[in-house]
């Protein structure tokens, strides 16, 4: 009979005490008898050791030889008489466990799922992790995740996260309850996978199931089982950051134009996030220098020498190495970049819906450099629409439709119409070449090549895509087409008529011959992800995106004239196209201010007279910022925009629309060099 088991261990660095095997396979008797005398040993390239473990003796055996006299052993052959095979049970995903639970789940979107997908791993278990805030990185396999998923602690903490104002009732968490388990982050990565791993299965794991489920067990006869004993709870300090009130979250600082510019007042600003995963061990310098890009080591080494750089409200050594759960705080003398000065303008609004014309240039909500110069605090400091409800999303230079509802129901609401592909979304964009005339459909998948940066592909391992586009217009150099997407992957407009030969003509990021001689048509771009990822970082970095004037750098410090205007748009990445971002803000949902840790000087006189509404009182410099050192020139025209406009969306009983902007037209000229 049957009743051995092939034990596998992680005997790698750190791993050596580790008594929980994470993979485990069936052993047949006649294929033990002929083991190798090697079989047992440690394998020194990969750290795994194999054991094997008798089901009827309940015994580990660590070498084959000694395998081979167990299975002889009077012991043995008499345990085999009463052995009873305990049948096979497959573990459930933790989509399936979801699906079949009867409550609500909360906060898929901050789940991150690790998984191994080498052959020779085929039956390891993906490890989830929670990034809510306060549920301090809970990780876990799927089933003891999934007690942390269901759990009171976690629906309070997804709450706290969003700022909710009301109060969280059975209504509220219907309302926000999702089982569409395609919003879990996926990362496909052995290396992130094994460093989950080793936290889980180390001898202090991070315990998922440490959080208390909804409801406690209770016995055949109803009695609450009080006696089941609990997993000890991962020691953390209760570490809280300031939540902003209405009036100074939108009060930090205020606009002023300048010719088409919408400018943002430089202002102080504490980013704040809790210490990654991957982070920790490290040294907060090199984890800063490697992670946010936006200044040079050296500035975030005065930084935390200074002090305005924490570690848990408390100043720490540059040599210090993060833990889990550290906070993180940086205080920042903050420079928005310039957005076009277009109104955005009021498509409709009632009791339960915002409908607007989303200028290009502006991104929806805050990320990266904007925080300001948004949608949602445009809308809520110039028309008074606060606390508006994202429904979709538009690219930062994508103009058009944009919907927000005025209450979390109305938009769970429109989100799941549009989720459920029962919206009819219509776009207009203007392509290099002259584009066939018949309707031209691509149904080729999308892949995101990195999440980091906020750029994807065709690959025969994306997600299902589908696009129809029909030409409109031509006019003997560019053409304007009518698309209409049916799917809503990241950039499927973009992505689709990059494969097609037709690239939209001013798009900075799929317009760009870092894609190959023929900019991924056909979806030939000649190059590995990895070194497409590298050519595109050295081209970030080669090409400038901030734009500064090499002319215009100033030596040494002054506090008599304002020598930072203020920099442009990135041009190749969209920050709000991407998850991570060069500040430390694209980390964090969790914010606070300090307005108080730096040294704030008063302009005394105005060195554009050209600005309007200019307030030089408002203008404030710092002596140790970066940006304030270093004039940026202001973006043109071009940076601006890009031809992509979202036109018409409907859906049962609703259709909303938006005037074309000038450059659909047949007979449009090019007044401001877009295409040069």
């Amino acid at each position: 009979m049957d009743c051995l088991q092939i034990l596998h261990f992680d005997r790698s660095k750190g791993m050596k005490k580790c008594k929980t095997p994470f993979k485990t396979e069936p052993l047949k008797v006649i294929e033990a008898e002929t083991l190798d005398k090697n079989f047992c040993k440690k394998n020194p390239d990969t750290g795994v050791q194999k054991q094997i473990k008798c089901l009827a003796c309940r015994c580990q055996i660590e070498a084959s030889s000694a395998l081979k006299s167990h299975l002889k052993g009077d012991k043995h052959n008499k345990a085999l008489e009463t052995y009873v095979p305990r049948p096979v049970q497959t573990p459930k995903t933790l989509k399936m466990l979801i699906e079949e639970y009867n409550g609500f789940v909360l906060g898929l979107e901050k789940i991150v799922e690790f998984r191994v997908e080498d052959p020779k791993d085929e039956g390891l278990l993906p490890i989830y992790q929670c990034q809510v805030s306060d549920c301090d990185g809970a990780l876990g396999e799927p089933e003891d995740f999934f007690k942390h998923l269901a759990s009171t602690q976690h629906a309070d903490n997804y709450f706290k996260e969003m700022d909710w104002k009301g109060h969280v009732d059975q209504d509220t968490r219907e309302s926000h309850s999702c089982k569409d388990f395609s919003k879990v982050k996926l990362l496909n990565d052995p290396d992130q996978y094994w460093t989950q791993h080793n936290k889980l299965k180390s001898s202090s794991p991070i315990l998922a199931s440490s959080v208390e489920p909804q409801k406690r067990k209770l016995l055949d006869d109803g009695i609450e089982n009080k006696s089941e004993t609990k997993k000890p709870k991962l020691e953390t300090k209760a570490l809280k950051t300031k939540r902003f009130t209405e009036d100074e979250q939108y009060n930090e600082t205020s606009y002023y134009y300048d010719a088409n510019l919408r400018k943002v007042y430089p202002y102080y600003f504490t980013f704040t996030t809790f210490s990654k995963g991957r982070w920790v061990g490290e040294r907060i310098l090199d984890v800063f220098a490697r992670e946010f890009r936006a200044h040079p080591s050296e500035e975030y080494e005065r930084c935390i020498k200074t002090g305005t750089l924490t570690v848990n409200h408390e100043k720490v050594d540059i040599d210090y190495k993060l833990k889990h759960n550290d906070l993180l705080a940086n205080v920042v003398h903050r420079h928005e970049v310039p957005v076009t000065s277009d109104e955005i303008k009021i498509v409709h609004i009632d009791d339960n819906l915002v409908v607007v014309n989303k200028p290009a240039s502006i991104p929806v909500h805050p990320c990266g450099r904007y925080r300001h110069n948004t949608v949602l605090y445009i809308l809520a400091k110039d028309h008074g629409l606060k606390n508006l409800c994202t429904i979709h999303r538009l690219d930062r230079l994508t103009s058009g439709l944009l919907l927000f509802g005025r209450n979390p129901k109305k938009a769970r609401e429109m989100e799941q119409q549009i989720r459920g592909r029962t919206v009819q979304k219509e776009y207009f964009c203007r392509v290099e070449g002259e584009f066939p005339k018949e309707l031209v459909t691509c149904k080729e998948p999308i892949d995101v090549v990195s999440f980091k940066i906020g750029v994807c592909k065709v690959s025969s391992n994306g997600k299902d895509c589908h696009t129809d586009f029909q030409r409109v217009s031509y006019n003997g150099r560019t053409s304007v087409v009518l698309c209409k997407p049916r799917t809503g992957r990241m950039h499927q407009i973009r992505v689709h008529l990059q494969y097609l030969g037709y690239p939209i003509v001013n798009d900075p990021l799929y317009n760009h011959d870092v894609f190959g001689p023929e900019k991924g048509k056909g979806g030939r771009i000649g190059k590995s992800d990895e070194d497409l990822i590298q050519d595109l970082i050295s081209l970030h970095n080669a090409e400038n995106w901030l734009g500064v004037d090499q002319d215009d750098l100033v030596i040494g410090d002054s506090t008599e004239k304002v020598i930072a205007t203020h920099p442009p748009a990135p041009k190749l990445v969209d920050s709000s196209d991407s998850p991570s971002s060069s500040s430390l803000s694209s980390d964090s949902q969790v914010m606070s201010q300090d307005g108080n840790s730096k040294v704030k000087e008063t302009v005394k006189e105005e060195t554009d007279p050209d600005r309007q509404n200019f307030d030089p009182t408002k203008l404030s410099i710092d002596p140790h910022c970066f940006e304030c050192k270093v004039k940026y020139r202001d973006p043109k025209p071009n940076d601006l925009v890009m031809f992509l406009h979202a036109w018409t969306y409907s859906g049962s009983g609703w259709k909303y629309s938006t005037e074309l902007p000038a450059w659909t037209k047949e007979d449009w000229v090019d007044p401001d060099n877009y295409l040069t």
